[in-house]
């Protein structure tokens, strides 16, 4: 006799999940056609006398809006306003990047970004030991003014703090007092003194990967690796697969099995074991996907209750809501739970190198419109490069890095395992250069024909109608080439304009000037990393609009501020032609830009 717990209803979980998410985010956003979207699935439901399903949808709206509505941002200060308060500091979020000193704490029970810019060499080598920084800091400051979107496509401050559900970034200006945390606020205690002991014993390569891959940890240093990956489509193996976070537990759960203990003697354990790696882990979206998952699957099957993947997955989506009810608001999160749902409509796993290669390609085609929504640009190899890559990571790299950290904690300080990690590393780094030519500009389609794009490669993919999944992209694309109207756009790069001319059907594109930051003479440990003011202004712009050439560069004249970021562009556009402004040949600037110039600009 079967004992076991089996739902009729199989599936049938993700329905009011949609309801509850659908009158969330219309509270978020006040879109009242996210609200007409909850009131067609209730009645669907009612429509199909599912009353059970129809009350669980109520019940979690009811929950879910109860909660947002509990949990409100305060208002702060006003902007430049100095105000003295209290900031925990989440040590293991702690960044250095010259002088400048940067992490997440807590002011008055709500999370901000905090900056800090240190003033001497020796201070600066005392906040780079995040271990000794798990304090509260009594300190006068005050919250920087937070920026809307300057330009079309552009980076959106306001929206980044609210969907983060952040205070605005505090400034300190001086630390008066300190004193050690106590209790539950010394949980990243552990994380801060992992990431002080790799970087402290590893190569600056192999220090970023183990950052990045077991920690979830990306300082400056990350950013290198960040456009590599990214370009190849392949950056979520970092971001949003939290994939090595079921290799750790699937490690662990082995091991305690071959122990021949039973569940309920290693159960309890097992459990605290993935409460604290969601901390060390560094606790995004896709680290509480992947662990609250794992874990629903583990407890349904221990005591016997069949739930499908798609129900355990609405699960998880109601419970990470309730964590945070922004969580689809934010790109991490909306990436992370889209690619995990597309995944699961599928029920069985593809067998084969042949059926895994299709498959994800398929998920590609199906998060298209979503990156090109996002990200203005298609990786044209990114499904192919997720499916060679998946095993490579999991089956190689992930193991390699944590052998080699065993082998260090043992007192193997130079072993041959981590040599050959950096030069596979190394090598595929390169590899992956090599795919920077095939990633298609396509420009940020409308928001509603990304939603009906999503919506129709879903159809198509249900109904097995695989070979057209191609289509909703390939309409959303010939969509943004449609443009017959000639633009004339000043793009605030900062210290001035950069103006972009464009053509009907984007046949020309000309620019005057790219703008840039002035630099000034520092020592050497003040220093910082910057991005130039391009790629947070005129490149999300120009890729935003679908740009994927420029027919004519003009600057003006050699100063920083109007042509300091030229060398740029022409590394992310292909620049058909350079106009100089009469005597700019004696600018040493314009000498340095020449000397770097693609063969194919004129």
């Amino acid at each position: 006799m079967n004992n076991s717990l089996d739902f009729s209803w199989k599936n049938q979980l993700f329905s009011p999940i949609i309801i509850a998410t659908s009158f969330l985010n219309a509270y978020f956003l006040s879109q009242p056609i996210l609200l007409f979207v909850g009131i067609y699935f209730l009645l669907l439901l009612g429509y199909k006398k599912q009353i059970v399903l129809i009350i669980l949808g109520i019940f979690c709206s009811l929950f879910l809006l109860l909660r947002a509505y509990s949990d409100p941002l305060p208002q702060v200060s006003s902007p430049e306003e100095t105000i003295t308060t209290e900031i925990k500091v989440y040590n293991d979020t702690i960044k250095i990047n010259g002088d400048l000193v940067s992490f997440t704490g807590k002011i008055d029970n709500w999370n901000a970004d905090v900056q800090y810019q240190v003033t001497s060499k020796k201070e600066k080598e005392s906040w780079q030991q995040r271990k000794n920084w798990n304090k509260e800091l009594q300190v006068t400051g005050d919250f920087l003014p937070v920026e809307g979107q300057r330009n079309l496509h552009g980076f959106d401050a306001k929206w980044f703090v609210f969907s983060n559900h952040k205070l605005p970034t505090f400034r300190i200006e001086q630390i008066k007092s300190k004193r050690p945390l106590r209790g539950f606020d010394n949980l990243r205690q552990g994380r801060a003194f992992s990431i002080d002991w790799v970087q402290n014993n590893f190569s600056s390569k192999i220090t970023t990967y183990i950052h990045s891959l077991l920690f979830g940890y990306k300082d400056t240093n990350f950013q290198e690796v960040k456009e590599i990956y990214s370009s190849a489509g392949i950056l979520h193996l970092f971001t949003i697969s939290g994939m090595h976070v079921y290799l750790f537990y699937g490690w662990i759960f082995y091991l305690l099995r071959r122990t021949r203990l039973t569940f309920n003697t290693f159960g309890i354990f097992f459990f605290l074991f993935i409460a604290f790696s969601i901390i060390l882990f560094g606790q995004s979206v896709s680290v509480w996907r992947a662990a609250l998952m794992y874990s629903l699957r583990l407890v349904f099957h221990e005591i016997d209750i069949h739930l499908s993947r798609l129900d355990r997955f609405s699960i998880v989506l109601f419970l990470l809501l309730l964590l945070d009810p922004k969580t689809l608001l934010q790109f991490s999160g909306i990436l992370s739970l889209w690619m995990s749902w597309v995944i699961l409509l599928r029920e069985n796993h593809p067998k084969g190198q042949k059926q895994r290669l299709l498959q994800s390609q398929e998920i590609t085609l199906l998060a298209a419109p979503l990156l090109m929504y996002m990200f203005f640009e298609i990786p044209l190899l990114g499904g192919l490069l997720t499916a060679l890559s998946i095993p490579l990571f999991s089956q190689f790299i992930l193991p390699l890095l944590v052998t080699t950290c065993f082998l260090k904690i043992i007192g193997l300080s130079e072993n041959i395992l981590e040599m050959l990690l950096e030069k596979v590393i190394m090598v595929f780094e390169q590899l992956l250069h090599l795919t920077q030519n095939f990633v298609l500009t396509t420009g940020q389609p409308p928001l509603i024909l990304t939603i009906f794009s999503l919506i129709a490669g879903i159809y198509i993919y249900q109904n097995w109608r695989r070979r057209w999944l191609f289509l909703p992209t390939f309409f959303l694309i010939v969509f943004q080439l449609l443009s017959l109207e000639t633009s004339i756009a000043f793009v605030d790069v900062g210290q001035g304009d950069s103006i972009v001319i464009q053509t009907p059907l984007k046949h020309e594109v000309y620019i005057i000037d790219t703008g840039g930051r002035v630099n000034f003479f520092q020592e050497d440990w003040k220093s910082r990393e910057y991005r130039t003011n391009a790629e947070y202004t005129l490149i999300p712009y120009l890729k935003g609009e679908g740009v994927k050439k420029v027919d004519g560069l003009f600057l003006t004249h050699g100063d920083m501020d109007h042509m300091g970021d030229a060398q740029k562009l022409i590394e992310e556009f292909d620049v058909k032609a350079l106009y100089l402004g009469k005597g700019s040949l004696q600018s040493s600037n314009i000498k340095k830009l020449l000397k770097k110039l693609l063969k194919n600009t004129c």
